[in-house]
């Protein structure tokens, strides 16, 4: 419990991300039913803590038009905006083996993780699953061939590794620089 006390310590007036209705717009015209989308915020205690350049990462429901996520306090359904607010970095991805029939199923599936009690702990093979589990998890196929890497003396699956597989394409990022938002799309 203690490091999720200090993991969301921070720095303060860190600079978020924040979409008018034209970037709105664009970016869910750039995103696909199914997409991943990974979140880092710039400051925060956790960063030094979770490895890499993304601590969490959510699915993209496009029908709906909302990010289903697993936060500490359990699953959310989030406009693309209220997702984009809580960070600094933001990162696209879409499983390349994924039919839209699986998308389907998957996105049912996260439905259902993403609303299981939240895993404080980060232990795998539990009832309890936190955001990056939550993606493994809906997979049942294995189609993006995620594995838990060993971090001190737990097995956890790390958003960054699920962003940096060869079975996902990258689509894009957003950062906040010296206050401004930088877009590149891949």
């Amino acid at each position: 419990i203690l490091f999720f006390i200090v993991s969301n310590l921070r720095i303060p007036f860190t600079k978020t991300i924040s979409l008018d209705r034209t970037l709105k717009l664009s970016l869910e015209l750039s995103l696909k039913h199914g997409d991943l989308l990974f979140g880092h915020r710039k400051g925060y205690f956790k960063n030094l803590i979770v490895p890499g350049q993304y601590q969490h990462v959510g699915v993209w429901d496009g029908k709906r038009k909302l990010v289903l996520e697993m936060q500490n306090d359990g699953g959310e359904e989030n406009p693309i905006e209220v997702f984009c607010s809580r960070y600094t970095n933001i990162g696209g991805a879409r499983p390349k083996t994924f039919t839209e029939e699986y998308t389907e199923y998957f996105i049912e599936n996260m439905k259902i993780e993403m609303y299981k009690p939240y895993d404080n702990k980060l232990s795998f093979n539990t009832k309890s699953v936190y955001c990056s589990e939550s993606v493994f998890r809906s997979d049942t196929k294995g189609f993006l061939e995620y594995q838990p890497t060993k971090w001190f003396w737990l097995w956890v699956l790390i958003p960054d590794k699920l962003f940096n597989l060869s079975t996902v394409k990258k689509i894009l990022t957003i950062e906040v620089m010296r206050g401004h938002l930088s877009w590149t799309r891949m």
